[in-house]
């Protein structure tokens, strides 16, 4: 327990100890137009979701307006993240059209997670954890254009196609509040 409890603070101070002029620009800019769908291709998306979600009998997901389909697995009661906040979290990534893993955290090497400023993840998975608190566990099916839309990206050792859908299970285990 000790263990952990300064494996913890450690990542606390180092993440506000390297703030620097630069933490306001995302790692990654992806123009805009790379995110302009019209309701027709997006309808398209979420139709691919939902045939996805039929063919492997996927129950207790919700559609957001948005186009995000979400299953709350495990409710935590700790802080909800907000833009601005970091978040600590574990999490699988896998491409809907392959079914191939793409990644993932490695809990061996890090018990608690990625450290990731809120304000640098992508649309679907912020609109996600806006759902959740600490301690949460989610299921999300995210549609391309709550991705990487028209762009696609490197991913790992891995390259997310332009209009990839991803499913992400993610385990929301810190929320650190600037």
């Amino acid at each position: 327990m000790i263990k952990k409890t300064i494996v913890v603070l450690s990542m606390i101070t180092l993440l506000f100890s390297c703030k620097s002029d630069d933490d306001g620009i995302p790692p990654t800019i992806i123009p805009p137009e790379f995110f302009e769908y019209t309701q027709e291709e997006k309808d398209a998306e979420i139709a691919r979701i939902e045939t996805y979600i039929a063919k492997n009998e996927i129950t207790g997901m919700t559609k957001t307006e948005s186009g995000l389909f979400y299953r709350i697995d495990q409710q935590g009661d700790g802080l909800t993240p907000e833009e601005g906040d970091q978040v600590i979290f574990h999490f699988k990534t896998t491409n809907l059209e392959t079914e191939e893993l793409l990644g993932g955290s490695n809990r061996e090497n890090n018990p608690y997670g990625q450290v990731v400023r809120f304000d640098y993840l992508i649309e679907g998975f912020k609109e996600g954890l806006f759902l959740v608190n600490e301690g949460s566990i989610l299921t999300m099916l995210v549609p391309a254009y709550l991705c990487y839309g028209k762009y696609g990206q490197s991913y790992g050792d891995n390259y997310i196609s332009a209009e990839t859908n991803l499913m992400f299970e993610v385990e929301l285990n810190i929320v650190v509040k600037p």
